[in-house]
């Protein structure tokens, strides 16, 4: 469901629920005496995520608002700028889509800290969607806990800098927000953490190597989160190192890498896992069963439009395309057996192709 046609509304007990908008989806205001509150606190502007919006824009350097969700309500044109995202498109983004994946448990550890802290300071509030329809546009720091520390961001075009990085976590409009300030750091400090960026990426294509990915899947796992897993073949890759020599083929895979990177839907994690493998997973939540079919139609068409067009090479353009295998994970899935499945459905696809001679021979790719 996009944030274009979505919609809270208010169930029997008073909380909110998400629900779609678009005709025909189930929107249901069940306590009668509610509806009333419900028409008014749909028509009315939403006043709550306004102010918190201008609450981030004067603050002097890039800054962003999140749930305790880790869904990002508010940003300013600093925080666009250094993330290379627009202000509307990083509203309703994941704050680890922002952060490399190694430093994703460290990131979660400092929130956790802080929420501890936050409640034992009694600055904590209970409901976190009301950041959305809260009506006291009241932001307080009184007693929140802050922390800084140097972390590294990553910015659209998947490089990575280092920033100052200074958070805290307030009570806003009956809900618990985090407020996260970032100022660049020195050019010392950074070049040590470029570095650290390099270790965790592949040289020939700037995709993520195999360790960080299988972090970032068994930690999405073990949250119970789903993970929707397309794993990707080159084929023929052989042939074009026999015909054309292996510079001709590593030129491929670096071509692949960048354009998968430009066709990837937000979010995805993109990795060469080894050789002519590469990787395209998209971590979704525990209970968004009803989007899983539209991420997989949607990281295999990314897939296909990233071969799409030649390879040129020299005089020659090369076509070239991968076969691909899809896996949803399961409840309680470790990554191991997730991975197999793809790897089965990806050489079924292969199999199935050469057999209907639209691939070379095995010996030839």
């Amino acid at each position: 469901m996009s944030a274009a046609t979505s919609r809270w509304v208010l169930n029997a007990s008073g909380s909110t629920r998400h629900a779609g908008s678009a005709e025909g989806a189930p929107v249901h205001v069940v306590n009668p005496v509610l509806a009333r509150s419900a028409r008014v606190r749909e028509e009315q502007p939403d006043r709550a995520t306004a102010a918190l919006q201008a609450a981030v824009a004067i603050i002097p350097m890039a800054a962003l608002a999140h749930t305790a969700d880790y869904e990002i309500v508010a940003a300013n044109d600093r925080c666009a700028t250094l993330l290379q995202v627009p202000i509307h498109q990083l509203i309703g983004r994941r704050v680890k889509d922002f952060i490399p994946i190694a430093d994703r448990a460290g990131a979660e550890n400092i929130a956790r800290t802080l929420l501890r802290q936050a409640g034992s300071a009694g600055t904590t509030a209970p409901v976190l969607s009301e950041v959305r329809n809260g009506i006291g546009p009241t932001l307080s720091a009184d007693s929140a806990p802050t922390t800084s520390a140097i972390r590294r961001v990553l910015r659209n075009d998947g490089s990575a800098v280092s920033c100052w990085m200074h958070v805290g976590v307030t009570p806003f409009a009956g809900s618990t927000v985090f407020v996260a300030c970032m100022d660049l750091v020195n050019p010392v400090l950074n070049d040590a953490h470029r570095w650290r960026q390099r270790a965790d990426h592949d040289e020939l294509t700037g995709l993520l190597r195999r360790g960080p990915l299988m972090e970032s899947l068994q930690e999405s796992l073990a949250a119970d989160e789903r993970v929707v897993f397309a794993f990707s073949d080159v084929d023929g890759l052989k042939w074009i190192n026999d015909t054309h020599g292996h510079a001709a083929g590593d030129h491929v895979l670096a071509v692949i890498g960048r354009r998968l990177q430009q066709c990837a839907p937000p979010g995805c994690l993109l990795s060469r896992l080894s050789g002519d493998e590469f990787v395209m997973a998209r971590i979704l939540s525990a209970d968004a069963d009803d989007a899983v079919p539209q991420v997989v139609a949607e990281l295999v068409d990314a897939i296909q439009r990233s071969l799409a067009e030649p390879i040129s090479w020299g005089d020659s353009l090369l076509s070239v395309s991968m076969s691909t295998g899809v896996a949803v994970s399961r409840p309680d899935e470790a990554q191991d057996p997730l991975f197999a499945r793809a790897d089965a459905a990806m050489y079924a696809q292969k199999t199935a192709r050469r057999a209907a001679r639209l691939l070379p021979s095995p010996r030839e790719g």
